[in-house]
């Protein structure tokens, strides 16, 4: 899994591990910077490449303990790749917007920067687990899908589902609190919720051909998406400064009242 394992904050120090090597390297000449290199491979887009640099900008939440953090506020330099050591459960979002987990090393310097303290957790706050993590975990189609659960402090459980890509990237997070008793239940839910999504995500109904539209037009306003003439433009300014009504020019010339003013704009005249 692709996790961030090093960074360099604004002194330019280093900090977690950052002489691990990946043991997905990024491969020379692909998203790579050029004249970019560092310690342990060339420098990739994170957007891209399953290992390489990026840059955070740390800004915890104000609530949260890590907003007093010495690297709080710094724009800090990270690599990332699969070194091979298990996750943290907390993930860090990058200046490019992508969102990678940490290591366990990491995350103990840089803190959460979404936890907000309490002893009464609101309902869409995820308090910090305190026990013991087990996922379950699903590869398919370079998709890897994921489970994971933790106690909480209130003997709750803490839920999070991602899906990832092939090179770690989360394009799925959900996450929340769940109380045991509601678990089952809500498992069996979910199990519905690819037939309900179904009546969300159907294919909008396709526009109806130019010609179809045209010929439905006409039904109502024979004269519709024809062409102006010279003696259209004559017969329609001296009826409209005769005082005629927009909807009288529409029987007159067979066209709609949309054409009828358009066209008086163009000849410089105003609809009424």
């Amino acid at each position: 899994m692709t996790l961030i394992f090093a960074f360099r904050d604004e002194s330019g120090r280093w900090h977690g591990d950052p002489d691990a090597r990946p043991e997905k390297p990024a491969a020379p000449g692909i998203g790579t910077r050029t004249g970019t290199r560092t310690g342990f491979g060339t420098s990739a887009d994170p957007r891209t490449d399953s290992s390489g640099t990026g840059t955070l900008t740390y800004t915890p939440h104000p609530a949260s303990p890590a907003s007093a953090n010495p690297f709080a506020g710094q724009r800090l330099e990270v690599r990332f790749g699969d070194v091979g050591v298990p996750p943290s459960t907390t993930a860090y979002t990058l200046d490019d917007g992508r969102v990678l987990h940490a290591t366990q090393g990491v995350r103990a310097l840089l803190g959460d920067p979404d936890e907000i303290p309490g002893p009464h957790p609101g309902p869409d706050r995820v308090p910090t687990p305190a026990g013991p993590r087990v996922t379950l975990g699903l590869e398919e189609d370079s998709r890897r899908y994921e489970i994971a659960l933790a106690t909480t402090v209130d003997d709750r459980l803490a839920l999070e589902i991602t899906a990832s890509d092939a090179d770690g990237e989360i394009l799925t997070r959900l996450e929340g609190v769940v109380a045991r008793e509601d678990l089952t239940r809500l498992g069996r839910l979910l199990t519905r919720t690819p037939a309900l999504a179904k009546d969300l995500l159907k294919p909008a109904r396709p526009a109806k051909p130019a010609s179809v539209r045209v010929e439905d037009e006409r039904r109502h306003h024979p004269n519709a998406y024809k062409p102006w003439t010279d003696a259209d433009d004559a017969r329609l300014t001296e009826l409209a400064k005769g005082g005629a009504t927009t909807a009288e020019l529409c029987a007159a010339f067979g066209r709609n009242s949309g054409a009828i003013r358009s066209r008086l704009m163009k000849l410089g005249l105003f609809p009424e």
